[in-house]
């Protein structure tokens, strides 16, 4: 009979887990304070490189194919010209834009990247917008109500602003590449659209999204510009607004080629983070926003240009001096600037005037202050159009679905690139996935004083263990009395929301070692008589309730259905159930890790609660003793919802469970019921990291077996 009697609850009167009381979405910032430390800012800005490379499906980066650029039909506008421009950034995808050089001025130029954003001329009958993008031609009544309004002087330049800004900065003496978003002008094409691609779960398994191949395409741009004899690769920018400024910083952040940045109308503290799947990526923001993100590019010179009339209001007030601290902590506060007009959202006249007066600064163009905008001669769209009778469309350029199946092959081919054959390649491999997986899961092993304890009945902190804890005998063992201690705390991590209840049984002769048990329904469902095999082995042993598990199991319909604003992106900016089970397994394994007399701390997980412990496992590598896992013949691909509880963005970008889990290795690692791929990664990578004999794989659970080898 079982010695340990009813497992009991912790929390007398359980509350909802913080977590999801505190919902982000894609009008939620998340409240950047400037750091007061440099390397640990520095430290900061690596992690959120990666993580936005990993949200976009870019990490590690691709392999960069030819780029075979097509350049014709050049327009001579005098100071100036124009030219028609398609390349492929992957093979049979291709960019479109219209490249614009100087003709007034001897290289070298710097150059410049700028992306549209969602401009478009008007709707159609579906209420649709037209994907004007490159090709915006505002009407004669929207060109003399900006004119009567002050935001414009010029017919031309209200017209299309967009062509103001690369006319203007090309006579200034900069290369201009103003190229397509997807679905865009000439990228609008049927099997091809900016909206409903790519937001599927099998898409976000593989880390396919809009976000991520504009982000490569932009950096393809600059890799096209940069391959250009007459630009300067030390004065490079990217300016684009709305949907524009948003590529604009995704590339600031992860493309260190970039040396001037001019995002407009777009960065706010809160209310609006970007509200499209070309803005949005499961992952993109958790625990961050486009004032974090924007601040990274500090010291380099950056300039805002902000409106009264959108989301940008309050930047003066609450964002650009987060992001100014940021910069005068680099000694470099005179490098930003954030002008704010009276204006709708826009790159109208004073937005492009003190963007040109900054570049003309930053780029050393050399031209006397102030600089004005000057008008143009407009270009029709059908100039402007890259395709023609002699320069068509390539036959092969991939659609939607065709794009799908080339992402899903290319990025598993380089996953198994990475599979390791000897300890060289297994360091390679290590490092890729543990970031890719720290990423995924939005957490790591925590510091020791990061952990909080605290009695459920008087909420003190306590990074130890709690004398007050109640003990009590609970039955006989090898002929005597011995006793075995029950604690109830609450276990945490500083300045972090949630909560894990947890129950730890102690033996009255402890081995020094410990282990964390988890099971699918939470710590109740724990084999009371595997408990006590574990105690009379010596362990010590946590059973936790993790997040919406057991006595934290409450209503939280944002972790478990659509959200009902369909511009909510939840996953982009929320740790999804697995991801916060995972974080809360870690949470209760490193406690166990400042317990007096603990020398090894192991997990153990049955039913799907394996899963969790195989990440758990994969990222705290050495910290952990041994692992054990009921694999329960799961793998990524058995996912049907972004809501599913075990769903992981990006998993089967970095090739499932199987490769994950084996970041484990060379940690003593006992899995049951592994698929046969899931299998198969186990045993190469164990033997390629030379412990082959610390991977065991029974085909079945079996629970003699599993202690067996926790007590080893």
């Amino acid at each position: 009979m079982p010695t340990i009697g009813p497992i009991p609850r912790v929390l007398s009167d359980p509350s909802p887990d913080a977590r999801t009381l505190h919902v982000r979405t894609a009008h939620t910032g998340n409240d950047f304070h400037p750091f007061t430390n440099v390397r640990a800012w520095q430290a900061r800005c690596v992690a959120l490189r990666e993580q936005i490379l990993v949200a976009a499906g870019l990490w590690p980066l691709p392999q960069r194919c030819p780029l075979r650029p097509v350049i014709h039909g050049r327009i001579d506008r005098g100071s100036y010209t124009i030219e028609k421009v398609f390349f492929a950034s992957f093979p049979d995808f291709y960019v479109s834009g219209n490249l614009y050089r100087p003709t007034s001025q001897p290289g070298p130029f710097p150059g410049i990247i700028s992306p549209h954003g969602h401009w478009h001329n008007l709707e159609d009958e579906s209420g649709n917008n037209t994907r004007d993008g490159r090709f915006l031609r505002f009407p004669d009544d929207r060109v003399a109500k900006t004119i009567a309004d002050g935001y414009e002087k010029n017919p031309a330049c209200a017209r299309s602003p967009l062509q103001a800004r690369c006319a203007n900065l090309a006579r200034l003496g900069c290369v201009v590449f103003h190229y397509d978003m997807i679905g865009y002008a000439d990228a609008n094409v049927p099997g091809f659209r900016h909206a409903g691609n790519f937001t599927d779960i099998r898409a976000h398994l593989f880390g396919l999204s809009l976000l991520g191949l504009h982000l490569w395409n932009s950096m393809r741009a600059l890799d096209f510009v940069l391959s250009l004899p007459e630009v300067d690769p030390n004065r490079i920018c990217c300016t684009g607004a709305s949907g524009g400024a948003t590529q604009t910083f995704m590339m600031m952040v992860t493309d260190p080629r970039l040396n001037v940045a001019a995002p407009v109308c777009m960065i706010s503290a809160g209310e609006h983070q970007g509200t499209c799947w070309c803005e949005n990526a499961p992952l993109v923001r958790q625990f961050t926003d486009n004032v974090e993100l924007a601040a990274t590019f500090a010291p380099k010179p950056l300039i805002h240009p902000s409106a009264t009339g959108d989301w940008t209001t309050e930047f003066p007030k609450k964002g650009f001096p987060e992001i100014r601290a940021t910069y005068a902590l680099l000694g470099a506060a005179d490098a930003v600037e954030n002008p704010h007009y009276q204006a709708p959202h826009n790159y109208n006249l004073k937005s492009r005037e003190a963007v040109y007066n900054f570049l003309n600064t930053h780029l050393h163009l050399g031209h006397p202050a102030p600089v004005s905008d000057q008008s143009f001669e407009y270009t029709e769209p059908k100039d402007l159009s890259v395709y023609d009778a002699a320069h068509p469309r390539p036959q092969n350029a991939l659609d939607a679905a065709g794009m799908q199946k080339f992402w899903e092959s290319t990025t598993t081919q380089q996953i198994q690139a990475l599979r390791p054959t000897d300890t060289t390649s297994w360091e390679k491999f290590r490092i890729v996935l543990r970031i890719a997986l720290q990423q995924m899961t939005g957490t790591s092993w925590p510091a020791a004083n990061a952990i909080v304890s605290e009695l459920p009945s008087s909420g003190t902190p306590d990074a130890g263990r709690l004398s007050e804890a109640k003990s009590r005998p609970v039955g006989s063992q090898g002929g005597g009395r011995t006793s075995t201690t029950v604690e109830k705390l609450v276990l945490s991590r500083k300045n972090e929301l949630g909560q894990v209840p947890a129950v730890v049984y102690v033996p009255s002769r402890s081995s020094g070692k410990s282990v964390v048990l988890v099971h699918p329904n939470g710590k109740s469902a724990c084999a009371p008589e595997l408990i006590d095999a574990l105690l009379a082995g010596g362990h010590t042993v946590l059973l936790p309730d993790l997040f919406l598990q057991g006595e934290m199991n409450h209503p939280a319909a944002a972790f478990t259905q659509p959200h009902p604003d369909p511009e909510a992106y939840v996953t982009a900016y929320n740790r999804m159930t697995l991801a916060n089970r995972v974080h809360d397994l870690l949470t209760a394994a490193a406690y166990l890790r400042t317990r007096p007399g603990i020398q090894r701390v192991d997990l153990a997980g049955t039913g799907r609660a394996g899963v969790w412990c195989l990440l758990a496992a994969g990222i705290a590598g050495d910290a952990l003793g041994r692992t054990v896992a009921d694999a329960d013949q799961f793998d990524f691909d058995q996912l049907t919802s972004d809501y599913d509880p075990d769903y992981l963005p990006c998993a089967l970008r970095y090739g499932g469970l199987g490769p994950l889990a084996a970041l484990a290795a060379p940690s003593p690692l006992w899995v049951a019921a592994a698929t046969p791929t899931v299998a198969a990664w186990l045993q190469d990578i164990y033997r390629a990291a030379g412990a082959a004999q610390n991977l065991q794989l029974p085909p079945r659970f079996n629970v003699n077996l599993m202690v067996d080898w926790l007590l080893k």
